[in-house]
């Protein structure tokens, strides 16, 4: 299998569409280096759930 053949499979979106009656917490595609202080990802709105998957654009990166 090649790397390209795993990258097909690979959705950092999974899970992502989560809503607060069933959890307090939301799943984020973040990007970090292992152990890492900070994680980057996508902000869509200013709110707590700053992601939203369904969003048509994103307002920037942000730091977590």
């Amino acid at each position: 299998m090649t790397d390209r053949t795993r990258l097909d499979y690979a959705n950092p979106a999974q899970g992502t569409e989560s809503v607060h009656a069933f959890s307090q917490g939301n799943t984020l595609p973040l990007v970090a280096r292992p152990f890492a202080m900070t994680h980057w990802g996508p902000q869509t709105e200013e709110s707590n759930r700053f992601y939203k998957p369904s969003a048509r654009q994103i307002q920037g990166i942000r730091a977590t």
